[in-house]
């Protein structure tokens, strides 16, 4: 499987249900989360860290949030390895701490900025402005 096989989208909704079913507790303690998947759904992790690495290689990354996208594709890595300690099992999981979750909160913003950017069409060579 190809990290093109699976869209930025997917990806970005696979995180993005997994940060939605897992906010953060109201008395502030912290904890952990296992969060059980299968081996297709898993494959969102890894197609997410490879469209990271695309959207870094097109020199973006600006973006306002706590994590970088060298951080979160680190962590996306960390994660990758675990589940690939699994490489037998139909059903995959991962434990993730509540640093880990707002890393993924990060990532998941990074895929929709990507997302957003690869829906727009290049800006066309004479758009009309002035010479200068």
């Amino acid at each position: 499987m190809k990290a093109s096989d699976i869209r930025p989208e997917d990806a970005r909704h696979f995180l993005r249900r997994i940060l939605s079913r897992n906010r953060e507790r109201d008395d502030g303690r912290s904890f952990k989360v296992t969060v059980h998947m299968t081996r297709e759904e898993a494959a969102n992790i890894w197609a997410a860290q490879r469209w990271l690495d695309v959207y870094r290689q097109w020199g973006v990354g600006i973006e306002e949030t706590d994590f970088t996208i060298d951080h979160t594709r680190k962590f996306l890595g960390e994660l990758i390895e675990a589940l690939k300690g699994q490489k037998g099992e139909n059903e995959m999981k991962i434990t993730i701490k509540r640093r880990g979750l707002t890393i993924l909160a990060a990532a998941e913003l990074h895929l929709d900025r990507y997302c957003i950017m690869r829906g727009f069409p290049d800006k066309p060579k004479n758009f009309g402005g002035k010479k200068r």
